[in-house]
């Protein structure tokens, strides 16, 4: 058999280098081996004698194929003078005579080949021994290189640099098989080396490759934290990176050669997923101990009980593990692995107290026996860790390793390494183009999450093989390529099915199927017995297990379960893609629902946990007419909801119905007594108080049904009546009862948008509370409502965009508040009304972009709440209308860019929400701290803190997601956690760490992908916002074609919230446009507006902006970036022009 030779020539200060290159060799000899014999001289692994020096013992370099180099701070020992053959000068180091020696032979005979290696680093940039050599041999007197050689900086480089180069010198000069001993060569291997769509297990270690980093990072941070005597690492990454793979294939083996073990003694391996034995992770983690590899440390024939033990008993469980590992003959270690961690948070099996007793057991059984645990979790699911304090203790100090989808290079390694193993090949390219493999590892590198995709196209190829072992371009074709392999497979088993299997796809893919509001799927692991409901269906699973879709195991108690392949699935394949866009919300309720049901029976059908009336019992109902399979306990509970919704309406529409009646009957009564009123005058009286007792207590019971609408059929007639009584014949305690009943018949018209019949009832609620304090001016109580049927008057007025009748209304308002505290000056309610008044007056100037005028009213309101503040310290609704008029102020100084004044609103916002929070704790007020924390976040950035932005905004995703999991209905609260993720999504572009703004940026997208339809201008505002920003992402990763999509979204909308994103755009594109005003209303108004300014060259606009720019704003990343371009436009300008903008230009 042909033979190739290869040297390492090299000082020992490149061991590193020399270790790895030994480890590209054997990989090669896997690729290469049936071409030809790969020999590797290293002379550290060389029975080198004492009986004389090093040189003369190893082989002449000049006889070898290959000879490499390694450099980096020496040139190595000098040789003694016998050592060096009398053709060469000396003295010299035995790096350089074999250098020379190759050398001389290339020169003379065409080889070896040379390969020169130089690390790069700081320390070899300046190793003069090294620099001299290379001066010397391969730069001549005019400094031109005359010699090629490789530089690298880091040892992930060179290992990359290495194999890739020696791959292509082997390939092109190794001799060729014929097709004939190719199928000779084969007859050794059987089996597809690629996995599909299943994770890589241990047994695969020969075949898994690509991962040498991740796998040598993990075992790193696994030694500093086998030093800290708490062995855990955590790998995170997104669906379908590989993260169990390489946790089962990569890590796990490792560690069986890992130099901070001991080599003598032995290591038990465990291998778990939390829901994998009937949700139960207590049950997993015993089932793991029991196994063969695991040293068999309890009992499998004892599961049920043992996982009691360490549920409810953990001191005696970790004291019975001890013990078994101390009967294991030293020195013992034991490695677990905690698969798809994400499980014990999404599974609804597992609550939340089982989730903390569970990560707490984990983190005694690494910290008090010292067993190594590797865990892997989706980093769409990374958040939910901050439930458990354990998990997140244990994962700092380097306790995490972020796994980076794969480069081309290591996507070479995973196609080819496994195939040349299997003595296969890849058919060449056409006319030039490259070859098969080259393609898949090219279409693979353009979608990160697309492992799985890739080992089942190469599965699918294996199957299709030529005789000779060839994959071809035809069947890669037929395919439909990686993203159309699992998706034409799928297709093609299903219609192969009859039309009655067919029918059970959604009975049997619905079980199989976790999921949750924020479209996150997860495979279920269903009892085979469960999914084959009747004939038909046990057909289509049994087709799609011999497609290798579904994959079947035995769980540790004895059952045969199924599951999907993998999660790919979700998104590959259009059949369950569309199935699952059609009955997401169901399956997100039957998540839901399942863990309510459990908590349900679990106290004792506790009548207080059934579901309430309104959105709750509407999803139960839709969950029960649904083709969706249920369990028995949660029909019950859905059901059980039902009859006690059902009984409670019974009895509060009787109520309503009889206090309806009884209200036209008043009606009618008080008409009829006012035809006879000399004769009635008794009864008319009766029946006033009575319509409008009844009309106060009938707008409170049809609110609580939610049908107010009711109260329109009744609201006309009582206007009338009133308007036709003249106010001398009532009392003054009627005229207060009449003004209130018609500002509540006016709040119901503002509620069914009838704008025309609210202004109507509040002028009559104005006129009966005026005649009240003309009859009585002094009364609190009386004035009390004329401000009240003034405020509601203005408020309408401002909701039909009648300004100005608005503004008049709440200047009478803020009058009429003011004569309340002339009466009761120390009274907190009537200091609260001039405060409420001010701040309608600060809303209305703020709605007509008088800012200025809105600020000072809205800072007379502060002032006075101030004061109310400190009267009731524990005031709830003082304290909140404080943080909210503090809210608005900051942000009106945001926008004249008053950046420090900013920040101090915002903090006292901060602070006054968080005190509400210690007082009455509740979601809402948690949801406000967010919210006036990243508005702090915002103005770090603004200030250049991004690192203190980061942090911030970091702070509150742990605690907005865990208010959304309390209600996953709150759309308003889903928008806040999206806002949360863009935020740091834009603070980690500006701090260039893409990697981390990609992920932030598609968590935002996946809560809330949608454009805003109905929300509010903020909200269409920040998703503009966001949109722009992802941009940015795609342009900064010169991911070109996919920015153009998102360029085109935000050029597609005339939605003026968006106008400011477009000419961000637009500059970028050097491309004019219509521009914004000028007079900056934030940074990012003003960024554009200098962007746009010094591409069309207007100096005047340059000049402008310049001016306006607070000191700490020029420490925004964005305007340090345009800073260079500013000074040169401004130092070309006359000195008298440039004179006029200096002041506000910062120090250089």
């Amino acid at each position: 058999m042909h033979t190739c030779n290869l040297f390492v020539s090299s000082p020992g200060d490149v061991a590193l280098e020399r270790t790895l290159i030994a480890g590209v060799v054997e990989r090669l000899r896997r690729v290469f081996g049936h071409r030809s014999k790969l020999t590797l001289t290293l002379w550290e692994e060389l029975p080198l004698e004492a009986n004389t020096s090093f040189q003369p013992q190893l082989p002449d370099p000049a006889t070898m194929d290959i000879f490499i180099l390694i450099l980096w701070q020496r040139m190595g020992t000098p040789l003694p003078q016998e050592a060096i053959p009398p053709t060469f000068k000396g003295p010299m180091t035995g790096t350089e005579f074999e250098f020379f020696s190759a050398l001389k032979a290339q020169q003379q005979s065409g080889q070896p080949s040379i390969m020169v290696y130089r690390r790069m680093d700081n320390a070899g940039k300046y190793a003069d021994e090294v620099n001299a050599f290379f001066a010397t041999h391969f730069v001549d007197d005019s400094q031109c290189v005359r010699k090629a050689f490789h530089t690298y900086a880091t040892i992930a480089e060179f290992e990359s640099l290495a194999e890739n180069h020696l791959y292509r010198w082997l390939d092109s000069h190794l001799p060729h098989l014929s097709e004939k001993e190719m199928i000779q060569e084969r007859q050794w291997y059987s089996g597809n080396p690629f996995q599909g769509l299943k994770a890589f297990r241990f047994e695969h270690a020969s075949v898994f490759c690509g991962r040498n980093d991740a796998i040598a990072e993990a075992l790193e941070k696994l030694k500093v934290k086998m030093q800290a005597h708490q062995p855990f690492l955590l790998i995170v990454g997104m669906s379908g990176s590989g993260k169990s793979s390489v946790a089962r294939a990569g890590v796990l083996p490792a560690l069986y050669n890992a130099p901070f073990l001991p080599r003598d003694g032995m290591l038990g391996r465990g291998v778990m997923c939390p829901a994998d034995v009937e949700g139960d992770p207590f049950k997993g983690l015993v089932a793991a101990l029991s196994a063969q590899s695991a040293g068999s440390l309890v009992s499998s024939h004892d599961i049920p009980r043992l996982a009691k033990l360490a549920a409810q008993a953990p001191d005696d469980f970790i004291s019975l593990v001890d013990q078994a590992m101390a009967n294991k003959p030293p020195p013992f270690h034991l490695v677990l692995l905690i698969d798809q961690l994400e499980e014990l948070y999404i599974s609804a099996a597992i609550d939340g107290p089982t989730q903390k007793r569970f990560s707490t057991l984990i983190k005694r059984l690494v910290e008090s026996l010292h067993i190594i645990v590797v865990a892997t979790l989706r980093s769409d699911c990374y958040h939910l860790l901050g439930g458990s304090p354990a998990f997140m203790a244990m994962k700092q100090q380097g306790g995490q390793l972020d796994l980076t989808p794969p480069t081309l290079f290591n996507l070479r390694q995973m196609i080819t390494i496994p195939a040349h193993a299997a003595r296969l090949h890849f058919e060449a390219g056409e006319h030039g183009q490259p070859p098969l493999d080259e393609v898949i590892a090219e279409s693979a590198a353009c979608s990160p999450e697309s492992l799985p995709l890739l080992e089942f196209t190469l599965s699918q190829l294996y199957e299709s093989r030529t005789p000779s072992g060839m994959l071809t371009f035809k069947q890669y074709n037929a395919l439909g390529g990686i993203e159309g392999a699992i998706a034409s497979h799928a297709e093609a088993v299903f219609s192969r099915l009859s039309d009655k299997v067919q029918r059970c796809f959604a009975s049997v893919f619905n079980q199989l199927i976790n999921g949750d509001t924020n479209q996150r799927y997860l495979r279920k692991w269903v009892s085979h017995k469960k999914l084959n409901v009747d004939v038909h269906a046990g057909q289509l699973v049994a087709a799609f297990l011999a497609a290798r879709l579904l994959v079947s195991e035995r769980n540790p108690d004895n059952v045969d379960v199924v599951a999907l392949a993998h999660e790919s699935l979700f998104i590959h394949w259009p059949r369950l893609v569309e199935w699952l866009k059609v009955n997401r919300s169901l399956l997100n309720i039957r998540n839901r629902m399942s863990g309510q049901g459990q908590r349900w029976l679990a106290a004792g059908k506790d009548p207080a946990l059934l579901l309430n009336r309104g959105k709750p019992l509407e999803d139960g109902k839709a969950l029960l007419n649904s083709d969706l399979t249920l369990d028995e306990d949660l029909k019950r509970y859905v059901n059980a909801s039902l009859k006690r919704v059902a009984r409670a309406r019974r009895l509060q529409y009787a109520a309503i119905v009889a206090l309806f009646a009884i209200t036209l009957i008043a009606l009618g009564a008080s008409y009829f007594a006012r035809q006879n009123q000399l004769a009635a005058e008794r009864n008319l009286a009766k029946s006033q108080d009575l319509i409008e007792y009844l009309i106060d207590d009938l707008h409170s019971q049809l609110e609580k049904v939610g049908r107010l609408d009711v109260m329109q059929s009744i609201g006309e007639k009582v206007m009338d009546y009133f308007a036709s009584m003249a106010p001398t014949e009532t009392t003054a305690d009627s005229l207060r009862n009449r003004t209130k009943a018609l500002y509540q018949i006016g709040s119901v018209y503002m509620e069914l948008d009838a704008a025309k019949q609210a202004v109507r009832a509040f002028q009559q609620s104005l006129e009966q509370a005026r005649a009240l304090t003309r009859q009585t001016p002094d009364k609190y109580t009386f004035v009390f409502e004329q401000a009240q049927a003034e405020f509601w008057l203005g408020y309408a007025y401002w909701s039909s965009n009648e300004l100005d009748r608005a503004e008049a209304q709440f200047i009478s308002y803020r009058d009429t508040a003011t004569r309340l505290v002339a009466l009761r000056p120390d009274s907190p309610s009537a200091m609260m009304e001039v405060a409420y008044a001010y701040s309608n007056l600060g809303t209305l100037a703020d709605t007509r972009g008088e800012i200025d005028e809105a600020i000072q009213n809205f800072l007379q309101a502060a002032a006075t709440t101030v004061k109310v503040v400190a009267l009731t310290p524990s005031d709830m609704d003082a304290i909140a209308t404080l943080a909210d008029i503090y809210s608005w102020l900051g942000s009106a100084h945001e926008k004249q860019l008053k950046l420090t004044q900013a920040l101090s609103f915002y903090r006292s916002e901060q602070k006054l929400f968080s005190r509400i929070q210690q007082l009455e704790p509740s979601y809402q007020s948690r949801v406000n701290i967010v919210l006036a924390n990243n508005r702090l976040a915002k103005i770090e950035l603004f200030s250049g803190n991004v690192d203190n932005a980061i942090a911030t905004y970091q702070d509150q995703l742990a605690s907005m997601q865990q208010i959304v999991d309390y209600d996953r209905n709150n759309r308003n609260w889903q928008e806040i956690l999206s806002a949360t993720h863009a935020g740091l999504g834009e603070a980690h572009i500006l701090a260039q760490d893409l990697a981390a703004a990609q992920y932030h940026l598609d968590k935002s997208f996946a809560i809330d992908p949608e454009i805003p339809q109905q929300s509010n201008r903020y909200w269409r505002s920040a998703f503009y916002q966001r949109h722009y920003w992802y941009w940015r992402l795609l342009i900064a990763q010169t991911k070109y074609q996919q920015a153009k999509s998102y360029e085109r979204d935000l050029f597609a909308t005339d939605d003026p919230t968006a106008q400011l994103w477009q000419m961000r755009i637009a500059s970028y594109r050097r491309q004019s446009v219509d521009a914004l005003p000028d007079t900056a209303a934030s940074p990012y108004h003003l960024v554009a507006l200098l962007e746009q300014a010094l591409l069309t060259q207007r100096t005047d606009v340059l000049m402008s902006m310049v001016a306006r720019v607070p000191p700490s704003l020029w420490n925004y990343p964005e305007l340090v970036k345009l800073k260079p371009g500013i000074d040169t436009r401004l130092t070309s300008l006359p000195p008298a022009r440039r004179q006029a903008s200096h002041s506000a230009w910062p120090e250089h």
